[in-house]
């Protein structure tokens, strides 16, 4: 486990050093990236590697597929250990995925800027609670609330629900973000609603969807 995380920490050291040699704020750059976090292995309490698998499957499907050389498949998580897991689940080798422990809120400052970010929300998409849900919607400001209450009411399990942010939001002026996705990813913690009780067979099926969502919804609005 430790070769792991070092193999992880000498990558993100790397890409790092390459990133603050280049001009973080490139507009094609930009339009051609999307930021995420590792879904449901937070408060959902989904088990990492199942996690992991589940994406860098559909990850790599859709790289495989898109030839794109513009293409930035950001995923940013604080957690150390959660990213040397996806790193070691990860075979494909393709450079235009990236993994950083970056705040998803400030990717341009970070060297990332990216012109989507995904947003794990609630199913009622509340602004509060905890974590990343509530750093995009402070970061965003009273701007994003307005814009999903407009479009939506409630969020179902898999589906990936994206809104343009309004030019007046700090994540459009400061960090040129342009679209939040939100998506309510498969529980399993029993504290929170809809939980599957470690039905994994389900769960895995529904964070596949979510994935495949957020890139479908992606290609739509980056690369069409």
């Amino acid at each position: 486990e430790m070769c792991i995380r070092d193999r992880y920490q000498r990558r993100v050291r790397a890409t790092k050093e390459k990133k603050a040699t280049s001009s973080g704020g490139d507009e094609s750059e930009r339009a051609f990236s999307i930021a995420f976090p590792s879904l449901a292995t937070g408060t959902f309490k989904f088990d990492p590697k199942k996690a992991a698998s589940v994406a860098v499957e559909v990850i790599s499907d859709f790289l495989k597929k898109q030839k794109d050389s513009r293409i930035r498949l950001i995923l940013s998580d604080p957690d150390e250990d959660i990213l040397a897991v996806y790193h070691e689940a990860y075979k494909l080798k393709d450079k235009r995925f990236i993994m950083t422990d970056c705040d998803i809120t400030k990717m341009k400052s970070s060297g990332f800027p990216c012109g989507i970010i995904v947003n794990p929300t609630n199913w009622r998409f509340k602004s509060g609670g905890s974590g990343v849900n509530k750093a995009v919607f402070d970061a965003a400001g009273p701007s994003l609330v307005q814009a999903t209450k407009k479009k939506y009411i409630t969020a179902e399990t898999g589906e990936c629900y994206p809104v343009k942010l309004p030019s007046e939001s700090p994540l459009y002026i400061d960090e040129g973000v342009r679209y939040i996705f939100h998506v309510l990813a498969p529980n399993m913690n029993p504290d929170r609603p809809n939980c599957l009780n470690d039905d994994y067979d389900k769960g895995e099926k529904l964070l596949k969807k979510t994935y495949q969502n957020i890139l479908h919804h992606f290609s739509e609005t980056a690369l069409s």
